[in-house]
């Protein structure tokens, strides 16, 4: 069975900070400086799937150019899916709920890219397990180190997170269907 690529780039994202108390949006950043941390929200509109022929979902993330050449660590972001809505009312101290048990797969890092496994959380949507409210993206287990990421918000079309999903085509049977009609009222000659 053959296999077809949807990518769906990122309607909305928010980044949350608690120092200053506000809230950023023409980056994503992930992570924790001395006495700051960042989280961001992402959110896609999909549209319905199947579940079962959902192969694969990966988040595509992009970095930014000022952050490329700082040196850091293998990259490690913590998604998890939301429970609420997020708005630009969120803040570090009006955060919505999350699902902890379900969480991303591998990180691939490329040169100016981040690819995150996102298969769990995106069948657990199409399944109707979870409500697609959008994810959270956060580093929990790093205690120093930030990324910084193209958001839903920038203006370079180029950056924005993408969401792509590998499913397999699947054929619609072929119905042959016999109709009949009228012209009413009649035509006349």
């Amino acid at each position: 069975m053959a296999l077809i690529s949807i990518d769906i780039l990122a309607e909305k994202s928010l980044t949350v900070s608690n120092f200053p108390l506000i809230t950023k949006d023409s980056n994503l950043i992930v992570g924790h400086c001395p006495g700051i941390s960042y989280i961001s929200y992402l959110y896609f509109s999909l549209p319905p799937f199947p579940a079962n022929i959902i192969e694969s979902a990966r988040l595509v993330l992009f970095k930014t150019g000022r952050f490329l050449t700082c040196p850091k660590t293998k990259e490690s972001i913590d998604i998890y899916p939301l429970l609420d809505y997020f708005s630009t009312k969120t803040n570090m101290h009006n955060r919505p709920k999350y699902d902890p048990s379900l969480t991303q797969g591998d990180i691939t890092e490329g040169t100016v890219s981040v690819e995150i496994d996102l298969t769990n959380i995106v069948n657990s949507w199409a399944k109707g397990l979870l409500v697609n409210k959008g994810i959270v993206l956060s580093k929990e287990q790093q205690i120093f180190g930030f990324s910084c990421f193209g958001s839903a918000l920038t203006k370079d079309l180029t950056l924005k997170p993408v969401l792509k999903i590998l499913c397999q085509e699947r054929h619609l049977p072929f119905l042959e269907l016999q109709c009949s009609y009228k012209i009413v009222p009649p035509v006349s000659e």
